[in-house]
């Protein structure tokens, strides 16, 4: 038996050991629409490398929108929306909405969901394990949502407008002019940034005084924000360039990427930023330190990417 004393003690420290060790956490993935497939497909955001085949997503795949292990994507040509599981991307979910929606945002404990209708006129709330969808008029064609805390953001290219909802009492709460074409949007820090296509600018509020506007001139179609502290990177459709947009002087640097430059994101670091080049259909990757294009991921031709976001399990 005592023989035996030092192999059982030696394989017990293993077995602790072992239990000591926790797996990682699951490696995110690139999830990004194609227009023209009208599909959703994962990429691996170091090869660039398609994650498995292509998932289905008929009706123009709009805007997308990650958490707690799950996707909600806007179908513009669909009378519902979608839950998908991630990363199977099996369907959990459809919620009706009538006639299709632009984008979809989640509130930050993942349980809530915003989704903007166009042809209605309306944003939905509604919770992601079920429950009864809440119907918030808004007038004109609500494109873009963010969802900020108690408060829910939109961009109104029927009206020209900046507006926000209360989702605790599904009401409207106000709106101010912007001017033409408002597309992408942001907060950050207090402020609220507002992506102006047909006006080539930036708008920028601070979110307890919507009134005080300031207006960055920013040629080239302003497309998308991604806020960076002090500043913004914008994506410009027109000119298939990305902005790095200082917000104190309205200065840009401008990185040129490729053609139809759209959605965008930022990896979970902070170190590079993803963009979807609609028009050349791949995705191009930028490392912010020196706003250097590092790696371009080739789509299959014909793809179309519109927005990505990061998604992990």
């Amino acid at each position: 038996m005592r023989i035996q004393v030092p192999v059982l003690l030696l394989a017990l420290l293993v077995l602790v050991g072992c239990r000591a060790q926790t797996a990682p956490p699951p490696a995110p993935r690139l999830l990004l629409s194609d227009l023209s497939g009208q599909t959703l497909m994962r990429l691996h955001p170091t090869t660039g490398h398609l994650d498995g085949p292509a998932i289905p997503a008929p009706g123009s795949p709009s805007g997308l929108a990650t958490g707690r292990g799950l996707v909600a994507l806007a179908l513009l040509g669909r009378p519902y929306l979608q839950l998908l599981s991630f990363p199977g991307l099996d369907e959990i979910r459809r919620i009706h909405v009538g006639k299709g929606c632009s984008d979809v945002a989640l509130d930050g404990s993942g349980r809530m969901l915003a989704a903007a209708c166009p042809e209605e006129g309306e944003i939905l709330l509604v919770e992601v394990e079920g429950g009864e969808v809440r119907r918030v008029p808004v007038g004109g064609q609500p494109h873009s949502l963010v969802w900020e805390q108690d408060r829910i953001y939109l961009t109104n290219p029927g009206l020209g407008t900046l507006q926000w909802v209360d989702p605790v009492r599904g009401i409207l709460e106000g709106g101010v002019p912007v001017g033409l074409g408002p597309r992408g949007l942001a907060v950050s820090g207090g402020q609220v940034l507002v992506a102006l296509f047909d006006a080539n600018q930036v708008a920028v509020f601070q979110a307890g005084r919507p009134e005080e506007v300031r207006r960055i001139s920013l040629a080239g179609g302003p497309h998308a924000l991604v806020p960076t502290g002090g500043g913004a990177l914008v994506s410009l459709m027109e000119s298939g360039e990305v902005a790095a947009l200082d917000l104190e002087s309205g200065q840009a640097t401008r990185i040129p990427v490729g053609a139809g430059a759209a959605g965008m994101a930022l990896s979970p670091d902070g170190q590079f930023l993803f963009v979807c080049c609609e028009a050349a259909g791949e995705v191009v990757v930028l490392a912010l330190h020196d706003n250097q294009v590092v790696q371009r991921m080739a789509l299959p031709p014909g793809a179309r990417p519109r927005e990505v976001v990061f998604a992990r399990p």
